[in-house]
């Protein structure tokens, strides 16, 4: 069962990887 916490930290991450790979 994933939180809400859990589920922002996922967004934020993945975002965080796609910011990096467009650099």
């Amino acid at each position: 069962m994933s939180t809400l916490y859990d589920q922002v930290k996922l967004l934020y991450d993945q975002q965080l990887y796609s910011n990096v790979i467009s650099l």
